[in-house]
C-alpha cells in the first residue's frame, strides 16, 4: 500500500537484496501492488518497488520472513463444552509474542 504506482511499464518487487533478485508483481491501483514472496531465510527485509521500468523505491516499512510453527501435539486432548478448559499447545517454532491465538473448530481463544 502506497501511493503514486504508475499503471504503465512492467511491475517489480524487491525483498532485500540487490536489484538483480527482482521479480514480477501485479499492479491493482494506484496505492497497491500485489509481490507474491520467494523462499528466503527467515529475517526482516526491506521492501521496493518498480512500477515503471525505473528505479526502485524502497519503503521505509521492512517485510519479516517467518519460519511456520508446528504443532506436534494439545494436552489435554478433551474438554468441557461450557469452554473455559486450559490446553497447553506443544510443537517447534511456536511464535513468542504478544497476539497468540488460538482457533478450535472455527471459535478463537486467547494464547498464552
Amino acid at each position: 500500500i502506497g501511493s503514486g504506482f504508475a499503471a504503465s511499464g512492467r511491475v517489480l518487487c524487491l525483498f532485500g537484496g540487490d536489484e538483480g533478485e527482482a521479480f514480477g508483481g501485479e499492479w491493482l491501483s494506484s496505492e497497491r501492488i500485489k509481490c507474491v514472496t520467494r523462499p528466503r531465510s527467515a529475517g526482516n527485509v526491506s521492501v521496493g518497488v518498480s512500477s515503471s521500468g525505473g528505479e526502485f523505491v524502497l519503503s521505509r516499512v521492512s517485510f519479516a520472513y517467518e519460519v511456520h510453527a508446528v504443532v506436534s501435539s494439545v494436552l489435554p486432548s478433551v474438554g468441557g463444552v461450557d469452554g473455559g478448559s486450559v490446553v497447553t499447545v506443544y510443537g517447534s517454532n511456536l511464535p513468542a509474542h504478544d497476539g497468540v491465538m488460538c482457533v478450535f473448530g472455527g471459535e478463537r481463544g486467547r494464547g498464552r
